[in-house]
């Protein structure tokens, strides 16, 4: 019988490839409360994906800064910087997203990267090159993206 279930505490939580506590299937705590039972075995709540399901602006009018430093500095100074095209940006932030299983970001940036040039079959490549460097999961979600970007055939 599983007893009453506990919240770890911060420092009992890791990273993957960290040697001390826990392993956690999540790149940072603030992504996935765990709670372990007495038992060993580990439930999962929420977080921070209960908050991906509102509308993104409700943070940005929640937390103004946020908003005016995604609007002027990334994306009216960084994404407008003329050592990258939009299209290889648009490649290397796919990818990183991919590669960090950033799931909702991937959506809008898939179609950024469609509307930048880049075409169907290279982000089916990047896909594929992702799952042998971050691992078959991150590919598989991101193959999961991106047949909602695309569409049924």
């Amino acid at each position: 019988m599983a007893g009453p279930a506990r919240r770890l505490k911060t420092k009992e939580w890791t990273s993957p490839g960290r040697a001390r506590g826990p392993r956690a299937p999540f790149t940072n705590a603030a992504e996935c409360v765990i709670l372990l039972r007495f038992d060993g075995q580990k439930t999962h709540t929420g977080g921070d994906r209960q908050m991906a399901e509102k509308k993104p602006t409700a943070v940005y009018e929640f937390i103004p800064k946020l908003g005016q430093l995604r609007d002027e500095v990334l994306f009216g100074d960084v994404w407008e910087h003329p050592d990258l095209s939009k299209r290889d940006r648009s490649l290397i932030t796919v990818a990183m997203l991919a590669a960090l299983y950033r799931t909702d970001e991937m959506r809008g940036h898939m179609r950024r990267a469609l509307d930048n040039g880049v075409t169907e079959t290279e982000l089916k490549g990047l896909i594929t090159h992702v799952a042998f460097y971050a691992g078959w999961p991150c590919a598989v979600n991101a193959g999961r993206v991106a047949l909602e970007v695309f569409g049924p055939k």
